[in-house]
């Protein structure tokens, strides 16, 4: 019988070997790329939809506005201002949640642009407060409003913890 010199099937024989009596040594891991922000994506792909429904409900508020100033003409009123105003701002509100849930969606595993997601946010937070006080003055308190509202909050928090996740890793943010 004799001894093979060469190991089985490519088999190495560890560098330092570990002998009994030794002290344990780590082994090194590789750092993996951090996750997204799952609190970032979520909140962006459901702004993406609700801005997608915002913006058909402007529509929907034009033409609301164009019925009322035919009957505010007959009846001699005007009430059609505030409902324009509405609209305008339900339009913009929701092409903006709509592009800024996209680019959440897109950059929620990049750390880097964790302080252009925050102020994105809070952009965005200050554009749905007005929306959401005009929408409830000219049309009443919606359940869908307060959900347009909560959602870019919940935004910033997750871009928040973006932000303490870079700095806490030494990345730069853009």
């Amino acid at each position: 019988m004799s001894i093979p010199t060469t190991p089985p099937n490519g088999a190495v024989p560890p560098q330092n070997p570990q002998y009994p009596g030794q002290p344990y040594v780590q082994p090194t891991y590789v750092v993996m790329k951090p996750q997204r922000n799952m609190l970032v994506f979520v909140a962006g792909i459901l702004m993406i939809i609700f801005g997608a429904i915002d913006i058909i409900v402007a529509f929907g508020e034009f033409a609301a506005t164009s019925i009322t100033s035919s009957v505010d003409s007959v009846l001699g009123t005007s009430s059609t201002g505030i409902l324009v105003f509405s609209a305008i701002m339900t339009l913009i509100s929701g092409a903006a949640l709509l592009v800024v849930g996209i680019l959440g969606c897109i950059n929620a595993g990049k750390l880097e642009k964790a302080n252009f997601l925050f102020i994105a946010g809070v952009v965005l937070v200050i554009l749905t407060l007005i929306t959401f006080i005009i929408g409830i003055v000219a049309f009443g308190f919606s359940i869908f409003s307060l959900i347009g509202f909560v959602l870019p909050i919940l935004f910033v928090v997750g871009a928040n913890q973006m932000k303490q996740q870079a700095a806490a890793a030494g990345i730069a943010q853009a």
